[in-house]
């Protein structure tokens, strides 16, 4: 599989949790179209993302056990968390261009994740893929 934009990760996302159960009456579109408000059985942000942030490992930073965090991570813009937290979402799913789809708490994101400055000039919150959970393990 390879997902090139942002809406199909989206459609593909929803088709896999609709599968499990999961019923939505709104969608909203943030970040330029590249996140998704998915307000259902439960409250979901769907992320799309081409590539993990693969220098995640090379920070420095120190996990709330106090060990060095490895590996690689993925990244969300602060402001877009910011409005995830105030649409009350409780799950963000990261889908990636290969097709696996992650899941983990908006509230576990947000303990376990780290806050910076990237080269761009935005605060990002970044976080290692070892806490995300895979759904889509059979596909």
């Amino acid at each position: 599989m390879n997902l090139l934009f942002n809406k199909s990760a989206t459609k593909y996302a929803l088709s896999f949790l609709k599968k499990k159960g999961y019923r939505w009456n709104n969608i909203n579109y943030i970040n330029n179209g590249r996140y998704c408000l998915v307000f259902g059985t439960e409250n979901i942000a769907i992320i799309f993302k081409k590539a993990w942030f693969e220098t995640f490992g090379d920070r420095g930073w120190e996990n709330k056990d106090g060990c060095l965090e490895t590996g690689i991570g993925d990244s969300v813009n602060v402001e877009d968390l910011k409005t995830m937290v105030a649409n009350n979402i409780q799950t963000i799913y990261t889908v990636y261009k290969d097709g696996k789809i992650y899941k983990l708490p908006l509230h576990e994101f947000l303990i376990c994740s780290h806050k910076w400055v990237n080269k761009e000039g935005k605060e990002v919150r970044s976080i290692s893929i070892h806490k995300y959970i895979r759904v889509n393990e059979n596909e």
